[in-house]
């Protein structure tokens, strides 16, 4: 077993990786420093997230655009391990040829251990970017943990 701890902006998330995958998460609001008590709800949104199961009613997204709120709600549908390119991403929402418009949403969303951004790839097979800390190392880390295998 594994210990992870990350930490994005003033949310600190620590986890413990199994031989099953990802298992206790735990989510603080840090400050710059831990809290005493792990924050109930953000811990349950990110096990949602992980497991795949996102009510993005129960969201925030006063911080989100009209069209940032179309592309973060089709994201949550993005299942663990599975991915979408910006493209196709785009398509979905009804704006085919928003793509890049799509991969800047990504880039501005503020909750990404929630809204899967890091489901999202480049046409062809590239990563395209990671806006959370460590970036494309993160994205490739959470993206094998899903058990989507990254080409070479």
């Amino acid at each position: 077993m594994t210990k992870i701890q990350t930490q994005y902006k003033d949310i600190l998330v620590t986890a413990v990786e199994g031989d099953n995958g990802l298992g206790a998460v735990k989510v603080f609001l840090s400050k710059g420093k831990k809290s005493a008590k792990p924050h109930v709800k953000l811990t349950q949104a990110v096990e949602g997230a992980i497991k795949g199961k996102i009510n993005f009613k129960d969201l925030d997204m006063s911080w989100a655009t009209p069209f940032q709120a179309r592309v973060y709600r089709e994201m949550v549908k993005i299942k663990p391990g599975q991915v979408l390119t910006y493209a196709e991403l785009a398509k979905k929402i009804g704006a085919p040829k928003a793509y890049r418009a799509v991969a800047s949403a990504c880039a501005r969303n503020q909750i990404p251990l929630i809204i899967p951004c890091h489901r999202v790839v480049r046409t062809g097979g590239g990563l395209g970017g990671y806006s959370a800390k460590d970036g494309l190392k993160m994205k490739k880390y959470l993206l094998n943990l899903e058990g989507y295998k990254i080409a070479a």
